[in-house]
């Protein structure tokens, strides 16, 4: 190949090119992961009273945010940082999925970045202008944007895959409000999600979503509680909740730095072999009390400062010992208060 033969591409066109490589798909999945990537980058660093106002309209939708892991970078330097963004490739320190962030801007056909005191860049003709201004810390940021219809197959988002997005987050990050507001095609739709319990409430949520449908059937009994732990380390640290079911639709999700590793993962698979050999023994031990225990729902939260290596064929496994040792202390305190619960329960029974 001769140098005459080379091609050198921008940034913007290298995204836009093949978006299926960056977002998954150019339909609805795609643009939803896109979405959905930016909302999770935005809290990724778990920041204390962060908001996040996702607004949809007929034709630009508003992100709109403060305290987040965003907020810090702009807020340093804001032009710098932006001007960052819309590379690709580039490093931005103290982030992890920024590139959610850069494919957003170029796989927009409209796009503002905007403060209190005026817009710092604005998406003319392919190209960005960037507006030199000062940010005070805390200030509200806002990015109006509107996909690019000539290479996404959709470009409206769906508010009932949002709202579970934005309940999942609030759940998973206290002190983290958000707010969707939907007002296409005269819809006056508001909801605020912020919850303070975390994994647990993200857990009875779903567990009383699919009582009102199997009444008591996803609990062994209808007040058996949630078993709980939580270990933090400073590198690493892993929640848990649990309850034994007589239902076999079980729910087994797993949550690594905001993630959806659900049906995956050699963590998951840790866990259910622990939990199988607990089941077996509860149902040697109380026979009398139930002789097929052998369903369960099952919700982890993992976080870690370093990045995973994830290997194996569909990239969803991990190795690495400190993971495997701080699964196997969760389960280790968790298996002697499972079992005095159903020793408990055996007993009242026999009585």
């Amino acid at each position: 190949m001769k140098e005459g033969q080379v091609k050198s591409i921008n940034a913007r066109d290298h995204v836009r090119l093949r978006p299926g490589m960056y977002i998954g798909s150019t339909g609805k999945d795609g643009m939803h992961n896109l979405l959905i990537g930016v909302m999770r980058f935005l809290c990724e660093e778990n920041r204390p009273n962060s908001e996040i106002v996702i607004n949809l309209s007929n034709e630009i939708t508003t992100l709109k945010f403060k305290g987040t892991a965003l907020n810090q970078l702009l807020e340093s330097d804001t032009v710098k940082t932006l001007n960052g963004l819309t590379g690709f490739g580039t490093k931005i320190n103290g982030t992890n999925d920024s590139f959610w962030v850069v494919t957003l801007f170029h796989l927009s056909s409209y796009l503002k970045v905007g403060a209190s005191n005026g817009d710092i860049a604005v998406l003319n003709d392919g190209e960005f202008d960037f507006t030199a201004t000062n940010v005070e810390q805390g200030s509200w940021f806002n990015i109006d944007f509107k996909l690019d219809d000539e290479i996404l197959e959709t470009t409206s988002f769906s508010k009932a895959i949002l709202r579970t997005e934005c309940e999942k987050l609030a759940a998973l990050c206290s002190n983290v409000q958000l707010e969707l507001l939907d007002s296409r095609d005269g819809c006056n739709y508001q909801e605020r999600f912020t919850m303070e319990g975390e994994l647990v409430q993200l857990f009875n949520n779903k567990i009383e979503q699919h009582d009102a449908i199997y009444p008591d059937a996803y609990r062994v009994y209808p007040n058996a509680p949630n078993f709980h732990v939580k270990i933090n380390e400073p590198e690493l640290s892993l929640e848990l909740v649990f309850v034994p079911s007589l239902y076999e639709g079980t729910i087994e999700k797993t949550y690594y730095s905001f993630l959806n590793l659900t049906e995956g993962g050699s963590h998951v698979s840790y866990f259910k072999m622990r939990l199988k050999k607990l089941n077996k023994k509860l149902n040697a031990d109380y026979d009398s009390y139930n002789n097929d225990l052998k369903y369960y729902h099952l919700m982890t939260n993992i976080k870690a400062k370093e990045d995973f290596c994830f290997v194996g064929p569909t990239k969803t496994r991990i190795e690495d010992p400190s993971l495997v040792q701080i699964m196997k202390r969760a389960m280790d305190k968790l298996e002697p208060e499972i079992i005095a619960y159903f020793s408990d329960q055996n007993s009242s029974l026999s009585n």
